[in-house]
Formats: C-alpha cells, sequence, structure tokens
C-alpha cells in the first residue's frame, strides 16, 4: 500500500477546471444517471406488477440492449478517438445522443394497452434497443471527456467528487418514479409511466445540451494529427493495462452485486416488511433510495478529502468496507416490526458506492495517462468504453439473472400478500449474501491496485516533456 504522503501537492491555475466546466460535466452526469437508471426503476414495476409479465421476460428485456449497448460502446469509443472536428472529438456526438435518448426514453413507456405478454416484451426490447443506441452516443464521448479535461492528479479527483454530487442529486428523483406512477390522478400504472417517462425524457434533453455546450474539451495539439488507430490496436492496450483493468474487474463485481439484488429488494418491501400493501411500500422503496442518494451526496466531501490528503486507493478500500457492513445488517434492519430501520443500510452501502463513483473514474484518467506513455495515443474513448462494457456487461448478467433469481425463490405474483416463509426466507438471503460477496472482491482489487500517487506524477512529467506540453482548451 502506499505512503500517504504529508503534504497535499497545490493544484496548478492551468490544471483547475472552471466552476462553469465542472457544471457542465456534471450536468452530464444527471444527464447520463437518468438514462442507465430509469428504465430499471420502472420497468418490473409497470410489466411486471402493472401489466402481468413474467419476471423472467422483464430481466431479459432489461438485460439483452444492455448488452448490445455494452458491445456498441466499444466501436463509439474507438470512433470517438479518433474523430476530427472543428467541435472537437466528443461534442458533436453528445449532442445528437442526449437529444435522442430523451426522446426514445419516454417512448417507451406509450405501448399500447391489452397486449398479449409476447407483445409487451417485443416492444419494451425494440423500443429499449433504439434507446441504448442514443445512450451510446452521448454516453462514451461524455465519458472521454472528463478522463481529459485536466492533467492533475488531485483535480481529477475534485472533477469527479463535483459531478458525483449533482449525479447523487438528480438519482434523488429516481427511487420516487415507480410512486408517482400510482398517484391517483392515473388511472393506472401505464398511464403514470408515460407521464413520469416523459417528464424523464425532456429532464435528460436538456441536462445533455447543458453539458454539450458548458464542458471544456482539453485538445493536445500532437493527437489532433496523430495516425488513426485501429480498434483492435486499441483494445490491446486497454486489455494489457493492469491497473485499469484491475479498477474494470471491482466495478464489475459491484455491479453484479447492486443489480442482482436491485429486482428482489422491493419485493421484501412489499411482501415481507409491509404484508403485501404495494402503496406502503412504494414509499419506503422511495425513502430508501433517498436515503441512500442523500448519504452519497454528504460522503462525497469526505471521500475527496480523503482521497486527496492519503491517497486515492486507502480511502476507497476504508469506504468500501462501509459497504460491507451496510449489506450484512441487512438480516436485522429489515423488519415488519420497525420499517423504517431499513433505510439504515442504505446510508452505509451508499458510503462504499459513494467512494467508488468518485475514485475509479478519477483513477482511470491516471490509467489513461499510463497508457499515453506506453501506446503514445490518447485513447480515452476506447478505455471509457471497455470501462462501461465491463460494467455493462455485469448489468446484462445482474439484470438476466434478476428475474430467474426471484421466479428461483419460490415468488408467485397470483399468491400476492400469501407468498411461503421459504420464498421471504430466500428473498432475505440473496439480498444479504450475493452483494456482500461482491463488495469484499472489490475491497480485495483494490488492495492489489499498484498505480500509487508518485507514479501518476512521473507519468504526466514525462508525457509533457514528450509531448513539449502542447495544449488548449477548446
Amino acid at each position: 500500500m502506499e505512503k500517504a504522503p504529508h503534504l497535499v501537492e497545490r493544484t496548478p491555475r492551468a490544471d483547475r477546471i472552471p466552476l462553469v466546466g465542472k457544471l457542465g460535466y456534471a450536468s452530464g452526469g444527471m444527464a447520463y444517471n437518468l438514462m442507465i437508471n430509469g428504465i430499471g426503476n420502472l420497468a418490473m414495476f409497470v410489466l411486471n406488477i402493472g401489466l402481468g409479465v413474467n419476471p423472467a421476460l422483464v430481466g431479459l428485456g432489461l438485460s439483452l440492449p444492455r448488452f448490445y449497448d455494452a458491445i456498441a460502446d466499444l466501436a463509439m469509443g474507438h470512433i470517438s478517438d479518433n474523430f476530427r472536428s472543428r467541435f472537437g472529438r466528443r461534442k458533436p456526438f453528445m449532442f445528437v445522443g442526449g437529444i435522442g435518448a430523451g426522446l426514445a426514453f419516454a417512448a417507451i413507456w406509450f405501448m399500447p394497452r391489452g397486449w398479449s405478454e409476447n407483445a409487451y416484451f417485443a416492444y419494451f426490447l425494440g423500443s429499449s434497443l433504439v434507446f441504448y443506441t442514443f445512450l451510446t452516443l452521448f454516453g462514451v464521448p461524455w465519458s472521454a471527456l472528463g478522463f481529459s479535461m485536466t492533467a492533475d492528479y488531485n483535480e481529477r479527483t475534485r472533477l469527479m467528487g463535483f459531478n458525483t454530487f449533482f449525479s447523487s442529486g438528480i438519482l434523488l428523483l429516481l427511487p420516487w418514479l415507480y410512486a408517482l406512477t400510482k398517484l391517483p390522478v392515473f388511472p393506472d400504472a401505464l398511464t403514470g409511466a408515460r407521464v413520469v417517462g416523459s417528464f424523464v425524457g425532456g429532464l435528460i434533453i436538456l441536462l445533455s445540451l447543458l453539458s454539450t455546450f458548458l464542458c471544456p474539451e482539453r485538445v493536445i495539439q500532437e493527437q489532433m494529427s496523430a495516425e488513426k488507430e485501429s480498434l483492435k490496436a486499441q483494445l490491446l492496450g486497454a486489455l494489457s493495462n493492469r491497473p485499469f483493468m484491475i479498477l474494470s474487474a471491482m466495478v464489475f463485481a459491484m455491479c453484479i452485486g447492486i443489480f442482482t439484488i436491485s429486482g428482489i429488494s422491493p419485493y421484501i418491501a412489499i411482501y415481507y416488511i409491509y404484508g403485501g400493501s404495494e402503496t406502503a411500500a412504494s414509499v419506503l422503496i422511495g425513502l430508501g433510495g433517498s436515503a441512500w442518494q442523500i448519504s452519497s451526496i454528504l460522503f462525497i466531501p469526505l471521500v475527496t478529502v480523503c482521497a486527496t490528503r492519503f491517497s486515492k486507493k486507502r480511502a476507497l478500500i476504508i469506504f468500501l468496507g462501509g459497504a460491507l457492513l451496510g449489506n450484512l445488517i441487512k438480516w436485522v434492519c429489515y423488519t415488519p416490526a420497525f420499517p423504517l430501520l431499513s433505510l439504515l443500510p442504505s446510508v452505509f452501502v451508499a458510503m462504499g458506492f459513494c467512494a467508488l463513483w468518485v475514485l475509479v473514474s478519477s483513477m482511470i484518467a491516471d490509467a489513461c495517462d499510463l497508457e499515453e506513455l506506453r501506446s503514445g495515443a490518447r485513447n480515452e474513448g476506447t478505455l471509457g468504453a471497455v470501462y462501461s462494457w465491463v460494467m455493462k456487461l455485469g448489468g446484462t448478467l445482474a439484470f438476466a439473472s434478476s428475474g430467474l433469481l426471484l421466479n428461483a425463490t419460490g415468488f408467485q405474483q397470483a399468491l400476492g400478500a400469501n407468498q411461503s416463509p421459504q420464498t421471504i426466507l430466500h428473498m432475505r438471503m440473496m439480498d444479504v449474501g450475493i452483494p456482500a460477496v461482491a463488495v469484499l472482491c472489490a475491497i480485495v482489487l483494490a488492495a492489489i491496485y499498484p498505480l500509487t500517487e508518485q507514479r501518476s506524477r512521473e507519468i504526466r512529467q514525462t508525457l509533457e516533456e514528450k509531448r513539449g506540453v502542447l495544449e488548449e482548451i477548446s
């Protein structure tokens, strides 16, 4: 483990990102979080509980587009890295992708009434594929932009902390989407989903456009005139970058842990804590999500300070330990006797995920410098796409298995509140055990991460000497 520095090096003025630039990047983060998480917060409730679609089919409908999106990310990263225009390498794609994603998100919930189970599945799958195409157009270039906005080791952490702060703020909305569809002004869940989905789609468009126009793009002149690389060469470079692959594996483990049980946890609230009352459980689900997001926001300054004062690696291990504790205490905190006690684990789990999103993105930016030193090319888009691919692969496998795991518990929609004690027990065991094992794996990976602050600063100095610091901001 690296030695903590006694003094924090002052960030040079040239490396500081102006406030408007940080707001621009954070606007993109808010849009991206709405895109990547919005469907999952509505689909199971609308399609399974509202329309009676088998949960295994819903899980398949959630996972297949993510698999497609993960493959598309690799192509988009290659295209973005090799794109040249007077508007930059990233922004033209962000402009088109943000608008298209917002429109497509709203369209997902306008499925006609009275269809068969298979017809609902086909519509949901087809419209989701269109949505994820636009998500890729926006998400990969936006992510690459963040990896290159500053060359300073600690300013990268501050940028990602700033982004996570606002991204977590917008996520306060997501746990309440289901509750909003249940408002008495809507005759049914599908009508509510259409209105709520259109509102979210509008927010996606607004925030993505703000990001496109406010975000500065750091341009390295050598890269603008460099020869284009093949996708194979870029992928091999990313896969041989050990620090980068450790970070990707860490996020893969965490995604498996959280998304696999994301379809089970709400059922515990409905059928165990509240004995089948959907309305009461929807409020608890909303409160739980809000507790998670508020905790994430409150932990961001602490994560940022710990990372800059001690090290990114040490801070990550400590906060992931909090997430492990949060998952373990679910067993005693999820109780019908005191429903609000179930909010406590969310606080601790949020601690780990807050550190994960802030620090891993900052550490990937350091890994991008290492890749430039190795290959001579700034391939933030490709590394970001591989990272996204691994993360979405984890989400794909998790969502694909979530419905199957729910069926494996013995859950039967027709039984309503009369689920068997064995079914409830199996739900609770999965809800505790799966994410706890995943977080433990992530802690082990963080412990073997090799790129220290001293090494990162040496890499930057070598790169600047090599290229003569020929950079400009556009």
